[in-house]
């Protein structure tokens, strides 16, 4: 007899005294099933006419969100302008280059 048989076979003693013991509780298990059971408490519509619906809540939902994001992005498309395209133009519209370019300590005209 190797070690595990030997082990099995006190085990089994030890569940026959416990099941003696303890004739009630035979088959009960002590921990409870970790899954609750669900339930539908209303009937579910059909698919098919929830598919060919006219008035599609989820996808005025997405619209309205896509209407709200370009507002935000043109809010953030004029101040971007404003920020980098405010300076002074020329007669094509382009803004011109002025500035200094430092090097040194010493200031050197753009062109």
């Amino acid at each position: 007899m190797d070690a595990q048989t030997r082990r099995r076979q006190r085990r089994e003693a030890k569940q026959a005294v416990w099941k003696a013991a303890n004739p009630l509780l035979v088959g009960v298990r002590a921990k409870p099933d970790a899954r609750p059971i669900l339930t539908l408490n209303r009937k579910p519509g059909s698919r098919p006419d929830k598919a060919l619906e006219v008035i599609n809540i989820y996808g005025l939902h997405i619209i309205q969100q896509a209407e709200h994001y370009q507002l935000l992005r043109n809010q953030l498309d004029a101040k971007q302008r404003k920020l980098y395209q405010a300076g002074p133009t020329n007669e094509a519209g382009l803004p011109s280059a002025t500035g200094k370019q430092t090097r040194r300590g010493k200031s050197i005209a753009l062109i």
